[in-house]
Formats: structure tokens, C-alpha cells, sequence
């Protein structure tokens, strides 16, 4: 286990740009998501962005994907719905063509992050280990009532390197865990 200080953003900011976000970047997230759906006539998309950029994992059809299609999943329900999730083949020219438009929607989901990532650019503290501008990575946390946001941030030499924030004010790890669990 890492050693890590712990900070709170302040309720007034995180309320601030969780509205900035909602109306700045969201609708425009959800508007590149429905672009693609509604290209390949999918019903809904899975991305992952833990370990960098946002990838498209899955396509979501609630029909047996067409030509051009490789089935990854089988196994999602929707009550009694069968969802199929599939990504494209690209050893075939119709696969490639859905390939260029999920690279499309992954690049343009870039200049419009997740509100983890933007937040954390917002804040300019570090997402990720950078071996050219060592800085502490700062991970985000809702509280579990949902209304506070939190970090968890990794030491290095036993203190926070790089910029703190003035919206973020630091607290005890009992607080953090108060405020994240049961």
C-alpha cells in the first residue's frame, strides 16, 4: 500500500465545476456517443479510460451485429433483452470502416474527458506518472452521499509534490474513509 495524503475539495468549487462540466463537456460527450451509436446502429457503447485515453471496449447491439462485427459478449440482459456486445473485424474492409469511426469518436472523446480527467486538468494535478514532470498522482473519489469530491494523493519521499490547489483543503485518512465508506 502506498502512503497518500488525502484532500477535500471545497463543496462551493466542486459544485461550481461539476456544473461547468455538466454543461461544457458532458453534452458534447454525449452527443460524440450518440454520433456513433446511431452510425452503426448500436444502442450504447462501454469505454474504459483507466490507464490513459478512453477506448471504446464494447458496442452494444440489441440484435446479432452484421457483417463486419466480431462478438466479444453475449451475455448482457436487459430484463429479458439480449444485448450482443461486439467491436469491428478489422481483417475485413466493412470492420475497418467501423474501426475509422470509433478512432473518431476516441479521438474526439479526447477534447471532451471524462469529469475525473477534466477535473484533475481543471486543477492541473497529475493523473498519471509522468517520468519528465515527477508530480504526486492525485486519484478521485466521490463521497458515498455523492456530494464531495475527494482525492487520494500518492507521496513521493513522503510529501505531495507539485501544485495543491486552493479549492482543496487536506484531511485526516479517518476523514477520508468516513466519507467513502460504510
Amino acid at each position: 500500500m502506498k502512503a497518500c495524503a488525502y484532500f477535500k475539495l471545497s463543496d462551493e468549487a466542486a459544485n461550481g465545476y461539476t456544473i461547468r462540466w455538466l454543461k461544457e463537456v458532458s453534452v458534447k460527450r454525449g452527443e460524440i456517443i450518440e454520433s456513433l451509436q446511431q452510425s452503426v446502429k448500436a444502442i450504447g457503447v462501454s469505454l474504459s479510460g483507466d490507464k490513459g485515453p478512453e477506448r471504446v471496449t464494447h458496442v452494444w447491439f440489441s440484435y446479432l451485429p452484421p457483417e463486419g462485427w466480431g462478438i466479444k459478449s453475449r451475455t448482457l440482459f436487459i430484463g429479458d433483452i439480449q444485448l450482443w456486445g461486439a467491436m469491428p473485424d478489422m481483417t475485413i474492409p466493412a470492420g475497418r470502416e467501423y474501426g475509422k469511426l470509433i478512432r473518431d469518436c476516441e479521438n474526439q472523446l479526447e477534447k471532451h474527458p471524462d469529469f475525473q480527467r477534466w477535473l484533475c486538468n481543471e486543477l492541473n494535478v497529475a493523473t498519471d506518472v509522468d517520468l519528465f514532470d515527477i508530480r504526486s498522482v492525485w486519484k478521485m473519489h466521490h463521497s458515498r452521499d455523492g456530494f464531495s469530491i475527494l482525492f487520494a494523493v500518492y507521496l513521493l519521499a513522503g510529501e505531495v509534490k507539485g501544485p495543491v490547489p486552493a479549492e482543496c483543503q487536506r484531511i485526516k485518512h479517518s476523514e477520508f474513509v468516513a466519507l467513502t465508506e460504510e
